[in-house]
Parts: structure tokens; sequence; C-alpha cells
């Protein structure tokens, strides 16, 4: 089965996801030879290794061969993005829009760029997992009484982290670098 292999493709989505060629080597399982090769277009890739890339970068080996990045300015794609992390500071403000907000918002552009999926992962897996870490301290507060000054500690850390890391992470799209959600696991 043979694919239309785009290098630019792979280097775009590469630097959406924020991963170096190192990291992308590591995650993919390949040898980071071989991604530089691929980046330069020395080589085709074999299906195996198509399906490591797309898995790696949790896209479709389709996505590596359909360039669609080109239709749109990268700066421009970067603003919009940046967008979307600054809409999850709308939980400070909504019930739960925190998660709601980026949905809608991603919504109609995630069939344009498969960035949007990417960077809404992300921002769903942050905001997810510190729902579940509040959740582990509620229950630690109603189990363990020496344990209950914590309660009052906690909605500051959380309210300064659910504000700060959207902010921080919006900025550093916009200008090309790494979104910063720390403590995030992969829920999604």
């Amino acid at each position: 089965m043979e694919h239309n292999f785009s290098a630019e493709k792979l280097i775009a989505l590469r630097k959406l996801k924020g991963y170096s060629q190192e990291k992308l080597a590591e995650e993919a399982g390949l040898t980071i030879r071989t991604i530089q090769r691929l980046e330069k277009n020395e080589v085709s890739p074999q299906p195996h290794t198509m399906s490591c890339l797309a898995n790696a970068l949790q896209i479709t080996i389709e996505e590596l061969c359909v360039l669609d990045v080109k239709t749109e300015n990268v700066e421009e794609v970067n603003k919009q993005l940046s967008f979307l992390h600054f809409s999850a500071v709308a939980g400070c403000i909504l019930p739960l829009g925190n998660i709601i907000v980026p949905c809608v918002v991603s919504f109609y552009k995630k069939d344009k760029n498969t960035a949007w999926n990417v960077h809404l992962k992300s921002i769903l897996n942050f905001q997810l997992s510190w729902l579940l870490y509040l959740f582990v301290i509620l229950i630690v507060f109603f189990t363990i009484e020496s344990m209950a000054f914590v309660i009052f500690i906690v909605p500051i850390i959380v309210f300064i982290s659910l504000l700060f890391c959207p902010i921080v992470s919006g900025i550093n799209v916009m200008k090309g670098k790494q979104s910063f959600y720390p403590l995030s696991l992969k829920i999604i």
C-alpha cells in the first residue's frame, strides 16, 4: 500500500504537538536518524513507519499524507489555537466552562486542521486531570480528619492553575512553542 507521504506535514505536525525530533523518535519507537531522513525527504517511509508516526502523533496515516497546513498561514493558525487555549479560562466563570467552551470552539475548526484535535486533547486532559485531583482531595477531606486543613489550600491552587496554565499555554502557542499543562494525565 503506497502513500503520498509529506515531509512538510510531518514537520508541521511534530512542531504543533510540541515534540523535538528526539521526542518523536522516542514516542514512535524509531531512531532519530529515521526521523531526520524522513523530514529531509531523503527516504519514503514504509507502512510500519507511517503507522508508528501516526500513533505517536495521535493522528491517522492519511493525515501524514495530505498537507492541509499550507492552506492557512502558520501564524494565523497559532493565533486561532491560542484562542482555543484561552477559552479554557471560561471555567473560572461558568461551571464546567473549562471543558465545554474549548469543545464548542474547536467544533467549528477541527475539520480544517488536525492541530485543533491535538491541542483540544491536551486542554481536556489537563482540565479532566484537575477534576480527578479535586475528587480525590474531597474523598481525603471526608475520610481523614487530620487532612481537613488541605481543603482551604486546594481551591486556591486549583483556581490559580486553571487560570494560569491556559493563559501561559495560549501565549506559548501564539509564539509557536509547546503548550504548558503540568500534571496532566492521558485521559483522552
